[in-house]
């Protein structure tokens, strides 16, 4: 309800009166002579007071609803939070920012919302925590601000950036090396972030020094820029990443780490060979642990063979992941793993090159019967599969206690490298719980001879039950009709041919060779012996040249899933 014209007339008047009775002076009387002039000045003093009217009220309604709205906000949820609530707001917002640029910007925001936030955000040190490159006066500001929060720090150059202004920020947080507690730095030169890796670190959680992969930028062993990183003072350190830096195996940062990332090293002392072992020793708490584009070019005598001893090997219980990758000469990896037990549920990963001249057995030998006991999982792997990447052929596995568990990963430029592994596989370690494989892609015509490699593997595992062919060559098909004397396979029950060109006559003969009729007991115008088992289906997908009589001659021997088109 809004009041009316009589109720401002009333009050204008009250006010003015008011006004008018304060003033000093008044003059005595008003000019006679001229009554248009008397007039005027009637006119000036009534507008003068009105103004003062006026802004009185202004400032006065200006100053009553600022409190008014003061009064009401400080009753809103947010402002009756704890100021440490607030501020762990304002922490998770900027953090949940990956824009550094971001969480900059909304941190000089929430200190221009209201006094009251200014000052929050001014008393909480950890939001200003978070370092990464930008122009130095914001950087010292920030600086300021954490006062003496563990700070995180990460300075990229991205392999293409000028170093100075990296230097530059990296010698304005050096003196404050003892606070932090997460610290990326990647940069072509590893003297640059020298500095920053000096004193001792006790609150230092996560480490990253990265100088690769730049035109695959290397360290050398023979490096003394980080014989002593932050003086062997990080009692908190947990990762560790190390690309193109050198820190000696059995330096005490690796002491508590739970996971460890080493690439880009080049160890060229003859006693490198046999002192990287010492870094097992120095790190049995790790989980995950990563090695990497590392090359040992020690002298023949130091190199490791087969005659070298096993161990001692360091039992890694808690590890859950290892990725062995390109490591030169392909004897390093077997020698490394004959250093360490691993548990039965480890992931392990091994990624391999060789080339036509590749001596194939360095590639197997780390799954020797010698190894059985100290590489567990790979034993009991329940699931192979072979497949044709371009020039990288992978062999990956997968066992009973987790999926994924042992990879192996080899690179060749020919094919024969290949073809000789797989040929061999399952002659080094035995895998008695092997139960399916699945073949992808080797469909050109020099995958052909595959065809035989593919059945010595096979031939030597009767356990597979389930048979996988993805895009293979049309003599991959006539595998399961071998017999040597009996099936290859004994125990297939399942067949899946996925996008291969068929011989449909072929597959019937096939069908017919591993099943029996309805109704007919074993033996009976079948191939099969009395211990082997029945092929039970068949599944059939982006295969068009069976016909429905061909389909339903199938479907008389076994189940049969047929799809034209893959999915």
């Amino acid at each position: 309800m809004e009041p009316d014209d009589s109720t401002f007339s009333r009050l204008y008047q009250a006010l003015v009166d008011e006004l008018r009775s304060k003033r000093d002076h008044l003059p005595n009387s008003v000019p006679a002579q001229d009554p248009s002039q008397a007039t005027r000045y009637l006119l000036d003093e009534e507008i003068e007071f009105t103004e003062l009217a006026l802004n009185g009220l202004e400032s006065y309604f200006s100053r009553k609803l600022a409190a008014l709205r003061l009064r009401r906000n400080q009753l809103a949820p947010i402002l009756r939070l704890p100021n440490e609530t607030l501020s762990s707001i304002f922490s998770f917002a900027s953090r949940s920012l990956t824009d550094y640029l971001s969480a900059i910007r909304l941190l000089l925001t929430i200190s221009s919302v209201s006094r009251v936030w200014r000052e929050i955000a001014l008393r909480s040190p950890r939001l200003w925590t978070r370092l990464e490159r930008s122009p130095l006066p914001l950087l010292s500001l920030f600086l300021t601000r954490s006062k003496q929060a563990p700070l995180e720090v990460a300075f990229d150059t991205s392999y293409t950036a000028s170093g100075a202004r990296f230097s530059s920020c990296v010698a304005l947080v050096s003196p404050h090396a003892h606070r932090l507690r997460r610290c990326i730095l990647r940069c072509q030169e590893a003297e640059v972030f020298k500095s920053l890796v000096l004193l001792p670190a006790p609150y230092l959680e996560i480490l990253v020094l990265d100088c690769g992969p730049y035109f695959d930028i290397q360290a050398y062993d023979y490096s003394e820029l980080f014989l002593h990183p932050f003086a062997g003072h990080t009692p908190a350190l947990r990762e560790l990443t190390l690309e193109g830096v050198f820190v000696p195996p059995a330096h005490r940062i690796y002491s508590n780490l739970i996971k460890l990332r080493l690439s880009h090293i080049v160890y060229t002392r003859p006693e490198a060979m046999r002192d990287f072992p010492k870094l097992f020793e120095a790190a049995p708490l790790l989980e995950e642990l990563y090695l990497g584009r590392l090359y040992f070019f020690p002298t023949p005598d130091a190199a490791p063979h087969a005659s070298w001893p096993p161990g001692p090997a360091t039992h890694l219980s808690h590890l859950r992941t290892l990725d062995i990758r390109h490591i030169t000469p392909e004897s390093v990896p077997a020698y490394l793993l004959s250093h360490i037990i691993l548990p039965p549920t480890t992931r392990f990963t091994l990624s391999m090159h060789t080339n036509l001249n590749g001596d194939i057995p360095d590639v197997t030998s780390p799954f020797s019967d010698t190894h059985s006991n100290r590489l567990p999982n790979l034993s009991s792997i329940s699931a192979l599969f072979i497949e044709n990447q371009g020039f990288q052929y992978v062999l990956r596995g997968d066992t009973r206690q987790s999926s994924g568990s042992f990879s192996l990963e080899l690179t060749a430029n020919e094919w024969a490298p290949m073809l000789a592994t797989i040929s061999k596989l399952g002659r080094g370690f035995s895998m008695p719980y092997l139960k399916s494989v699945h073949i992808s892609d080797l469909k050109s015509t020099i995958h052909a001879e595959a065809a035989i490699a593919i059945r010595a593997f096979l031939d030597r595992h009767s356990s597979i039950e389930e048979l996988e062919l993805d895009n293979c060559h049309s003599s991959m098909i006539e595998v399961p009709l071998m017999t040597n004397p009996q099936h290859i396979c004994p125990q297939l029950k399942c067949l899946i041919i996925k996008g291969c060109s068929l011989n449909p006559t072929k597959l019937i003969e096939i069908v017919e060779a591993r099943t029996k009729p309805n109704g007919s007991v074993l033996g009976s115008r079948s191939g099969l012996e009395a211990d082997e088992t029945c092929l039970e289906s068949l599944c059939l997908v982006g295969c068009s040249m069976l016909t429905e009589m061909q389909l339903s001659a199938l479907r008389e021997r076994l189940s049969v899933t047929y799809s034209q088109e893959r999915p």
